[in-house]
């Protein structure tokens, strides 16, 4: 069996890459040419977790967007960043509406629950 392992990455490899970054910001990341973001970008741009993103979108909640060709990313620009805050933003408000209607939800459901409303 020929397995590859990863090497190990000391301090000088890790300054390495870090150099070879700095030269080239592009290199490493497909999705990164023409402005274009990742997960990574999107949820630390939405503040929140990268997890949370894939959820809403296997969830429905926001469009899935298109996928890198070459590795299958998914590639979001900054117009789905916008899109993703306002959707957020409308979510938030609905929240915050029901629940200013609704005080004390659990006293109202044991009210009907035991017929007094």
């Amino acid at each position: 069996m020929n397995k590859r392992t990863r090497q190990k990455e000391t301090p000088a490899i890790l300054t390495e890459h870090i150099a070879r970054r700095e030269k080239d910001p592009q290199q490493g990341s497909a999705a990164r040419a023409n402005g274009e973001l990742t997960m990574s970008d999107v949820a630390k741009a939405l503040d929140i977790h990268r997890d949370t993103l894939k959820r809403w979108i296997k969830e429905g909640k926001i469009p899935d967007p298109r996928r890198n060709s070459k590795n299958a990313y998914r590639i979001f620009t900054h117009e789905d960043v916008k899109e993703i805050r306002i959707l957020m933003q409308r979510r938030k408000d609905t929240t915050n509406n029901v629940e200013a209607g609704h005080p004390n939800r659990k006293q109202d459901a044991r009210r009907a629950h035991e017929g007094g409303e």
